[in-house]
């Protein structure tokens, strides 16, 4: 048996906002500098969490989900950003969002969040609609949103049985990386795709 491709961390996209961010609040700094202590993360990401939520404008969500998105690239952080209560559940939310640069950020995030973290995994893999809504962006019109959904889906299914066990029991999930893995026209989406199903 062929041994699965080591996780990667998806390449941080910058954000484009369709809309200015709302004019009571005052742009927030950048959160990403590396070597924040666990309490440090968990106050950035409860401090950003108000603006992960749905009726938060969306540049202030798109916003907020990139801070988190470039917090999570150091694995230092990963565990404790998913310890703070709601983190979680706002990321699998905002994989629904009507802004396909939203979805794209909120996969992103996962992804990282999952790589080489079996915590994170097994709290993925168990949050209601994680799954499923990761393996429903497979098909999503924009490229880089199903793309970027599939590396998510690998890192939470690599090396990880239960995970895999999770993710393979969604109906749509294989059907949904073939057809993914069969999109010429998304070089990024197919690499993606082989690396989820192999695992």
């Amino acid at each position: 048996m062929q041994a699965a491709s080591p996780p990667y961390l998806v390449n941080i996209t910058p954000p484009v906002a369709s809309e200015a961010p709302s004019p009571a609040r005052s742009p927030a700094p950048s959160y990403s500098a590396p070597g924040k202590s666990p309490l440090a993360v968990a106050m950035i990401v409860a401090e950003l969490l108000p603006d992960l939520c749905s009726t938060a404008a969306s540049a202030d969500r798109l916003r907020a989900v990139h801070e988190l998105r470039r917090l999570s690239r150091t694995a230092g952080n990963r565990s404790s950003m998913s310890a703070v209560p709601g983190a979680v559940a706002a990321l699998v939310t905002l994989l629904s969002d009507p802004a396909a640069a939203v979805r794209e950020q909120a996969a992103g995030t996962i992804c990282n969040m999952c790589c080489e973290n079996d915590g994170n995994k097994n709290k993925l893999a168990n949050e209601p609609g994680a799954i499923g809504k990761l393996v429903q962006l497979l098909t999503d019109g924009a490229a880089d949103v199903s793309a970027t959904a599939a590396a998510a889906l690998s890192n939470i299914a690599h090396d990880n049985a239960e995970c895999q066990v999770s993710a393979g029991k969604h109906p749509d999930a294989i059907p949904s990386l073939l057809h993914l893995l069969g999109d010429q026209q998304n070089t990024r989406g197919r690499v993606a795709a082989a690396r989820a199903l192999e695992c």
